[in-house]
C-alpha cells in the first residue's frame, strides 16, 4: 500500500498545482480591465460622411454585446484619408426608442493620434445607435448616426470552461480520496497497536 501512496502523492501535488495555475491564469485574463486604446485592433463598424468629415467607427469586442464596449473613432478628410487633428468628439448612445441614454467623450490616443477612444457600458441588449458628434474650429460641426445591435452576454464557457471544471472536480475528488485513505490507514495503524 505504501508503494501506491508514494505514487499517488506526487500526482495529487502536481494536479493541485495545475489547478492553481489554471485558476490564476483564468481569473487574471477574465478580470483584466479592457485596453484603453485599441485603435487598429477594433472591428470597423461604420465608415461614412459626417458633415465636412469622413468618420470611421470601430468597436471592441468585434460582436457588440452587453457590457463594456470600447469605441475607436477616426476622423479623416473625405477623399484623401488624411487624419484631421484637434477635433472634439462626443459619442452618444441612443436606445431603440431613439432616446439618448449614455454619452462619453472620445479622447485622442497619445500613442496613435489618429484614433479617439471612448468606453461605454451597455446594460441591455437590443437595437442601439451611436451618434458620433465631431467638432473643430477650422471645419465646424459634423455628426454620423451608426446603428448597431447589442447582443446578450453569452453564458457558454466553451471547452476551456469544461477543462477547468474537470480539473477542479478532479482535484477535489483526489483530495477527498487521499484524505479518506490516509485517515483510514492511520486509524488502522492506531487500532492494531
Amino acid at each position: 500500500m505504501r508503494k501506491y501512496l508514494r505514487l499517488f502523492r506526487p500526482v495529487v501535488i502536481v494536479l493541485m498545482m495545475l489547478i492553481t495555475i489554471q485558476l490564476i491564469v483564468t481569473h487574471t485574463s477574465i478580470l483584466t480591465v479592457p485596453a484603453v486604446t485599441a485603435g487598429g485592433e477594433s472591428f470597423q463598424l461604420f465608415r461614412g460622411p459626417g458633415g465636412p468629415y469622413e468618420i470611421i467607427v470601430g468597436v471592441q469586442p468585434h460582436k457588440p454585446k452587453v457590457g463594456i464596449m470600447h469605441i475607436s473613432v477616426s476622423v479623416v478628410e473625405p477623399g484623401t484619408n488624411r487624419p484631421i487633428d484637434g477635433v472634439k468628439i462626443m459619442v452618444v448612445a441612443h436606445d431603440s426608442q431613439g432616446k439618448p441614454i449614455y454619452q462619453a467623450p472620445a479622447l485622442q490616443d497619445p500613442q496613435e493620434p489618429k484614433f479617439y477612444d471612448a468606453n461605454i457600458t451597455f446594460y441591455e441588449p437590443g437595437q442601439w445607435s451611436l451618434n458620433i458628434k465631431v467638432d473643430s474650429e477650422a471645419r465646424g460641426p459634423g455628426e454620423a448616426m451608426v446603428p448597431m445591435f447589442i447582443s446578450s452576454t453569452s453564458l457558454d464557457p466553451g471547452i476551456e470552461g469544461l477543462v477547468v471544471l474537470l480539473m477542479i472536480v478532479g482535484g477535489i475528488s483526489g483530495g477527498v480520496v487521499y484524505l479518506t485513505w490516509s485517515s483510514r490507514r492511520k486509524r488502522t495503524a492506531a487500532l492494531s497497536q
